[in-house]
């Protein structure tokens, strides 16, 4: 299989605490992994690291065969990182923000989109802050997974979406694996997971202690 990232002995302090140790993963595409640890390990600064939105004290990252710039637009817009702290704000309904944001990305899909918002039931008429917070987090994976991305970065948003939706986009997360995505979602609750994750890594203390199908 074609590799979709190789992570090779990253580590990353913030001010003088150490809060990654040299830390590996490698994964081909199509594969759903499950980076799991206590709260304060290291998963969302992991996934920090991958996204671009931290800078490693050391290490290599390896995307799609070529070294992971910040810089480069090319590698982002294959790259979706999501957090429960993601947000925006804008004075559009988010039908009217749709129309601009999609033609920031060549690989959009209208029609996961449509899927998503219609299966979800969500209105487009509205503007994002005022929706509640799960239709917000829903929107947000709505909008970002319709880019067509190569690697899906999620951290730990499920905690925020309801039973129903958790199962949908479980289901779509793994629909994009089949086709060859990359997902490697931090979570707690293995149970929400486990019937469709191909990989575990587990993280504790900053030190990634074991990765395995």
């Amino acid at each position: 299989m074609e590799k979709c990232i190789d992570i090779q002995n990253l580590s990353f302090s913030y001010l003088s605490q150490k809060i990654l140790n040299n830390c590996s993963l490698r994964l081909d595409k199509g594969r759903f992994c499950a980076l799991i640890g206590e709260n304060g390990a290291g998963k969302s600064t992991f996934l920090k690291n991958i996204a671009g939105l931290e800078v490693p004290d050391q290490g290599n990252i390896e995307f799609l065969g070529e070294k992971l710039s910040s810089d480069s637009i090319t590698q982002k817009s294959k790259m979706i990182f999501i957090t429960e702290n993601l947000s925006f704000s804008s004075p559009l309904t988010i039908k009217k923000f749709i129309r601009s944001f999609k033609k920031l990305y060549p690989s959009w899909s209208q029609e996961m989109f449509d899927s998503i918002v219609n299966q979800r039931g969500i209105d487009l008429e509205k503007r994002f802050n005022d929706y509640s917070r799960g239709q917000k987090m829903q929107i947000l994976l709505a909008s970002y997974l319709s880019t067509g991305p190569k690697l899906i970065l999620i951290d730990e948003v499920t905690s925020v979406l309801d039973i129903h939706a958790q199962k949908d986009f479980m289901k779509i997360f793994y629909g994009l694996v089949n086709e060859g995505s990359t997902v490697i979602l931090a979570t707690n609750i293995l149970s929400e997971v486990a019937p469709y994750a191909t990989d575990l890594c587990f993280i504790e203390n900053g030190y990634i202690k074991f990765n395995v199908p």
